[in-house]
């Protein structure tokens, strides 16, 4: 009898230790399913981003020219003409493809 008890001791912590060995599973299974889905986003919102920096950097040059020529030649002249000015600016290099 001594030696049944023995064993269903021994197999009770067994079976104790593959419970918490299960749980520990599945916690990591939860936590991965998470990782999974979080980076399934971040994927979404890089794709975007990339999206936006490629029109970006298609602008960039025709920007920097605007920018550049607003700074050297238009600070002292009132507000209406620079918008003007821009505007002109904004058009050529639209026909010019910049």
């Amino acid at each position: 009898m001594a030696e049944l008890l023995e064993k269903l001791m021994q197999k009770q912590q067994e079976e104790q230790s593959l419970r918490k060995e299960k749980d520990k599973c599945q916690n990591k299974v939860e936590l991965a399913t998470a990782l999974i889905s979080g980076l399934i986003e971040e994927r979404e919102n890089w794709k975007v981003s990339l999206k936006d920096r490629k029109a970006d950097s298609k602008n960039l040059i025709g920007d920097t020219v605007i920018c550049s020529g607003i700074i050297a030649y238009l600070g002292v002249f009132v507000k209406s003409y620079r918008d003007e000015c821009v505007s002109q600016w904004v058009h050529m290099l639209n026909d010019f493809k910049i």
